[in-house]
């Protein structure tokens, strides 16, 4: 069986590698969406490992 997880991000950069990390334990693929975060939140999952990472140009928010 799979399971993906989806992972809205907006400035998480101090804590995306620990929801990664804990993420990955219950999940076959994770992928987080920064939401054109101020921050350096893709770079540090990219670090952590997760499979799919999609950066938006543009903040729309969770709801999006």
């Amino acid at each position: 069986m799979i399971a993906v997880s989806v992972t809205p991000a907006y400035n998480e950069s101090k804590h995306i590698a620990d929801v990664i990390a804990e993420t990955k334990k219950y999940v076959t693929y994770t992928i987080v969406v920064d939401d054109c975060s101020k921050d350096n939140t893709w770079e540090k999952a990219i670090e952590s490992r997760a499979d799919i990472i999609l950066i938006s140009q543009e903040n729309y928010g969770q709801g999006y």
